[in-house]
Formats: C-alpha cells, sequence, structure tokens
C-alpha cells in the first residue's frame, strides 16, 4: 500500500505526467513492481541490516529515557535519523492554514530555494495519498535522491520524509522505510505519552492555583495576603525567593511583602531591584524572565538580570484585576537550573488574573 513518484522522463506510457519543474515530469507508480532501483545495485548482506535495525532501536528506547520533551526528543531523532549511510536529511511536513502541505522542518544540508523545490515536486503529488494514511516514494533522477515520506500524528506535522541518496537497492529501501515508520510509531507514542503528562500537570497546576487564591481571599488585610502568597508559593515551588509588589493609589509600585523576610527595607539596594522588577513587569505586561524563556521578548529586563546576578533565574508576571488592569507584580527568583523548568512560567502566568483579582478584593474589603 505505497504509492510511488517518479520523476525520471523516461517510460512515458504512464497517462498522469505532468511537469513539476522545467525539464523534470514525474507519474504516480503502484508498488511493488515499478519501484525497484536501478538494476545492478547489490543488495545489503541481510544480517548486518537487521544489526542495524536492532542497535537503531535500542537507541530510540534510550532516547526517551534521555529526553525531557517532545522538542527535544524530535530533535534527537531526526539527528538519529541522519545516521543512516544512504540517509541525507529529514524532512517534517506541515499543514497551512489554507490546508497546503508546506516543508515546516528539516535538517537537510540544502539551501532554502533547494528545500522549497523539492516541497514543489514531491508534496502535491503526496498529499492525495498520505492524506489516505499510505506512505509515497517519490525519485528524484536529477537531483540524484530519493524521498520516502509518510504521515505522522504529532503536535505541528502531518508528514515525515526521509530524504535518500538515489539511486538506492530494493533491500536497502525497504530497511529505510522500516526505519521510518519505526520512528513513527515512537514519535506517536511519546506524543501521546508527553500530552497524558502535560494533562496531568496542568490538573496539578489549576489544583494550585486554586489552594493559594483560598489561602490569599481569607486573609484580613493585603499585607497579610501578599505575606501568605509569598510564604506558600515559596513552599510550593522549592525556590530561593518569591516578592510580590502591588501600586498603591498614586499608581507607584511598593513592595508588599518578600518571603522569608519578616521586615521590608524599601531603600536597600535589593529591595530597590525588586521594585524595579515589578515595575518592569507591568510595564511589559507579560510574563518576563532572565534569562529570557523561549519565545518571550528580552526588553526592560535589566533589574531582572541584576537580580539574577549572573547564575540566578528571576521570573515575574504583571497582576490584573477583572478588568486587566495591572495592580501590581509577582516574581520569583532561583538557581539557574530551575529556568529550565516549564512549572515555574506555567504556574507565574496562571497566577496573574486570579491572583490579582484576590488581592484587589481583599483591599477593598479592608476598607
Amino acid at each position: 500500500n505505497t504509492a510511488t513518484t517518479n520523476t525520471a522522463t523516461t517510460n512515458t506510457e504512464t497517462p498522469d505526467t505532468r511537469t513539476a519543474q522545467a525539464g523534470t515530469s514525474y507519474r504516480v507508480h503502484a508498488m511493488p513492481e515499478q519501484a525497484a532501483g536501478p538494476k545492478g545495485l547489490s543488495d545489503p548482506n541481510p544480517r548486518q541490516e537487521l544489526a542495524r535495525i536492532a542497535e537503531f532501536h535500542r537507541q530510540l528506547a534510550r532516547l526517551e529515557h534521555s529526553c525531557t520533551n517532545h522538542r527535544e526528543l524530535l530533535s534527537a531523532v531526526l539527528e538519529l535519523q541522519n545516521s543512516s549511510p544512504h540517509t541525507l536529511g529529514t524532512l517534517l511536513v506541515s499543514r497551512s492554514q489554507e490546508g497546503d502541505l508546506t516543508i515546516g522542518r528539516h535538517n537537510l544540508n540544502r539551501t532554502k530555494e533547494q528545500i522549497e523545490a523539492i516541497g514543489t515536486w514531491l508534496l502535491p503529488k503526496a498529499t492525495d495519498s498520505l492524506v489516505k494514511g499510505l506512505p509515497v516514494i517519490a525519485t528524484s533522477a536529477n537531483d540524484r535522491m530519493e524521498c520516502i515520506a509518510a504521515p505522522i500524528n504529532i503536535p505541528g506535522f502531518v508528514a515525515i520524509v526521509s530524504v535518500l541518496n538515489w539511486p538506492i537497492g530494493n533491500a536497502e529501501r525497504s530497511v529505510e522505510l522500516s526505519l521510518l515508520l519505526s520512528i513513527i510509531r515512537f514519535l506517536e507514542s511519546a506524543a501521546r505519552h508527553y500530552r497524558a503528562a502535560e494533562t496531568a500537570k496542568q490538573s496539578q497546576l489549576a489544583a494550585a492555583t486554586l489552594e493559594l487564591i483560598q489561602h490569599v481571599q481569607d486573609s484580613r488585610t493585603v499585607d497579610q495576603a501578599c505575606t501568605t502568597l509569598v510564604a506558600h508559593l515559596k513552599q510550593h515551588l522549592q525556590c530561593e525567593q518569591v516578592f510580590i509588589g502591588l501600586r498603591n493609589q498614586s499608581r507607584r509600585v511598593r513592595i508588599k511583602a518578600i518571603s522569608d523576610v519578616p521586615i521590608l527595607d524599601a531603600n536597600s539596594e535589593t529591595g530597590m531591584q525588586m521594585k524595579a522588577a515589578c515595575e518592569e513587569a507591568i510595564s511589559r505586561d507579560e510574563i518576563g524572565a532572565w534569562p529570557p524563556l523561549p519565545g518571550t521578548g528580552t526588553h526592560q529586563l535589566l533589574a531582572h538580570q541584576q537580580l539574577s546576578g549572573g547564575d540566578g533565574f528571576v521570573v515575574s508576571t504583571p497582576l490584573k484585576n477583572r478588568r486587566g488592569q495591572s495592580i501590581g507584580a509577582l516574581a520569583i527568583s532561583g538557581g539557574r537550573h530551575l529556568g529550565q523548568s516549564t512549572e515555574w512560567s506555567q504556574l507565574v502566568d496562571a497566577l496573574c488574573e486570579p491572583v490579582g483579582a484576590t488581592l484587589e478584593l481583599v483591599r477593598r474589603n479592608q476598607r
């Protein structure tokens, strides 16, 4: 059940022949008769190929235990795929909002124009088969490469393409197809595992947020609420320090609570840096960190950088009321290694509105 696309300009008996590029044509054939490699190629030693497949699976198993997230695992698997002696590189295919297939990621050593050219002759004819769940084998004699494309169900991608040296023998092609299908099963299984883990983490996050809000809203004063907030967050995250600053009636920021610091010295160097970090968080109007988190801006983070001390990590978020107005900021600091975990940023981001709304309610009731 594999469709084959050939770009050779010979054997024009097939009616479905169109021009993909100047001087290049392609056709769709059924497997296996017309998928055969050029005559004269010797097939590899079966025992060696079986040993290579077994070693490949062992390396996949090791990656499953060494990678901490799906993005890291995907990169490692693509690198492993490239270790095959017949492989030039791997392409990951995405689907655009318009429904067209596009090459979304690759590790093929080709220019951008060459990658686009591969997509131009491969993807239009591969789409129908991939939608039906069938692998596609496409050969470009002009480029001396063969592509094995197969559907995959992982976040952000709908197909994976192994780009091989051409010509290639039947047995070698079968091995490469087997390895590609193994990769697909492995990545899809890992994606399900990571999704389940993420769902469980989100449930724990929601429970932790609800518990924290309940402790805060039981406070009689806003100062007590802030003290409760930083103490519970420090205990939950096992970090070095948590502090919170709120705007007063003149909209100036004042540090309200610092974990494990009963008496605040607002004029100390650390106190001034904390105040500046809270002001940066409010001004940025989004989560911020130093070192910067992936996908976040790096502007207005000078105080964060100073507080990190060169080897630490600081993350902050503005606190907002139910009208979306910033009433203050919350910040957490710890060792640099803690910045590698997403738990901090996810929890801090989740606290932005519920904590802000609760603190405003406590302050209003206090008056």
